[in-house]
């Protein structure tokens, strides 16, 4: 028995930042949202879409509780 724990030794868990997938290129999230060699016309439609995105979950953030339970519902069922 002691020849076999010789033999295989186990190896050490792997830590947790190890585990968590990195993304591969950080200018993937630019290409992807169209800010990579893009023209002044599309850099201001991206741009504008990305800050009325942040405004719209801004707004929703401080909505009442029934109104906020509404738009809630409303991203549910249109993600069904």
């Amino acid at each position: 028995m002691s020849l076999l724990f010789k033999l295989h030794k186990p190896k050490p868990p792997k830590p947790y930042s190890d585990l968590t997938p990195k993304p591969r290129n950080p200018d993937l999230a630019r290409y992807s949202m169209g800010l990579f060699h893009a023209s002044r016309k599309r850099l201001v439609v991206s741009w504008a879409m990305v800050c009325g995105v942040a405004v719209v979950v801004a707004g929703c953030k401080r909505l009442p509780m029934p109104h906020r339970a509404i738009v809630d519902g409303g991203v549910v069922v249109g993600l069904r």
